[in-house]
């Protein structure tokens, strides 16, 4: 992994639209771009329930873990890597996507316009650069990103 996390910088960062979503992902593709995103990779992707559970198991022990695992392992996701130059990308990213509740989200904000409820939230944005190259192992292989982002 110390390659991987040697191929991300502060002007990147991760996301996958949720199944609920995944049906209106060129609305998000399209909002991610008017904010001045570049996507230099893209991937549809199914988490199978073990993957799920790998992927959020910081969270293990919260009441939401089921339920979320459960959820994000129902239908296909779609991966992105995200590129924003000259700032912190995760940050800028985080504040597009909007609070994690959807009713508490700022408008113009894709969880507000897409998310039904905190579950169903339409999507997921990695927090840190420091999961970055955790969280995308899980959709693209080191080969792929290697390829994609070289």
């Amino acid at each position: 992994m110390s390659l991987l996390v040697d191929l991300f910088d502060k002007n990147y960062a991760f996301s996958f639209v949720k199944p609920c979503s995944f049906n209106r992902n060129a609305e998000i593709i399209t909002l991610i771009k008017e904010n001045n995103f570049q996507i230099p990779l893209i991937k549809e992707f199914k988490f199978d329930i073990s993957k799920a559970e790998d992927f959020y198991e910081e969270h293990c022990k919260k009441i939401f873990f089921e339920e979320m695992t459960k959820f994000v392992s129902s239908g296909p996701v779609l991966g992105m890597i995200l590129f924003k130059d000259g700032c912190n990308a995760i940050e800028e990213y985080r504040k597009l996507l909007g609070h994690t509740d959807p009713k508490k989200a700022d408008e113009g904000t894709i969880r507000k316009i897409f998310g039904e409820s905190i579950t169903k939230n339409s999507a997921h944005g990695c927090d840190s650069l420091r999961r970055l190259p955790i969280e995308v192992q899980f959709i693209w292989t080191q080969r792929e990103l290697i390829k994609a982002l070289f």
